[in-house]
């Protein structure tokens, strides 16, 4: 999966999570009373006496159990809806700079020619050093045009292109080829400043509860990266940090 399928899956939960937000509530909260109904369960709980503030009249009553959990319910699809916003939106970001490149067939469609280099633009002032948006429209259209005398290798993904680039060598087509290059090394999701918990799990030690955030975090890493760590001799590393550490004048 590409960011931006990712990006475009996002956004299709989250609009389905608001068009259901009231039917999913609803329908969980008959599936509790009849189940509570089947298993002799009170929904009502005990009635518990609030001290009146001022301004309430001694009538006034809090919400009922199913009100209440409705409101909770949606409250935790509302959170669910803002942190999906929040946490992606850079990769939401990400689409719209990129997106149109993945589009191979709307790429050298002749009738988007405006919105291409609209995209172009927008993608050169965020890569100013890296790519030219003039001539980065300019390549696109080259390379459609080539792509018409090869219709045997005509690409159907940005990865497909990309190869096509490269095998006329790395002058034909450099901000394409860079452009190209940068959108397909973006991971999807990042996790490499997340701590595994599974990890930390097997990390069964008596200091773990007191240890500093630091240390737990290297040893999760030697945990994680095991291969790695059974290739080092640890008595070179030992003997090359007391040397870097070494603290003795020579007189």
């Amino acid at each position: 999966m590409n960011f931006h399928d990712a990006a475009l899956d996002l956004e299709g939960q989250q609009q389905r999570l608001s068009s259901i937000r009231e039917d999913v509530c609803i329908t969980a909260v008959n599936a509790a009373k009849v189940l509570c109904e089947k298993l002799g369960i009170r929904i009502e709980g005990r009635i518990k006496r609030r001290k009146q503030m001022p301004g309430e009249n001694a009538g006034d009553a809090g919400l009922a159990a199913v009100e209440e959990i409705t409101r909770i319910m949606k409250s935790v699809i509302d959170r669910l809806i803002q942190e999906m916003t929040t946490r992606f939106g850079r990769l939401k970001t990400l689409d719209e700079k990129f997106g149109f490149l993945f589009n191979i067939s709307k790429l050298f469609a002749n009738d988007t020619s405006n919105d291409i280099q609209q995209h172009c633009a927008t993608l050169a002032d965020f890569y100013k050093t890296d790519i030219d948006g003039t001539e980065l429209f300019i390549e696109i259209s080259d390379c459609s045009m080539l792509l018409k005398t090869r219709p045997d290798a005509t690409p159907s993904s940005p990865l497909e292109l990309l190869s096509f680039i490269i095998s006329y060598g790395n002058d034909i087509f450099p901000n394409l080829r860079i452009a190209l290059q940068i959108m397909l090394t973006i991971s999807v999701s990042v996790a490499s400043c997340e701590r595994s918990f599974s990890k930390l799990k097997i990390i069964l030690t008596y200091l773990r509860a007191s240890m500093g955030q630091e240390r737990l975090s290297d040893l999760a890493l030697l945990s994680i990266e095991k291969e790695l760590v059974e290739t080092i001799n640890f008595d070179d590393v030992i003997d090359n940090f007391a040397s870097a550490r070494s603290r003795k004048v020579v007189l």
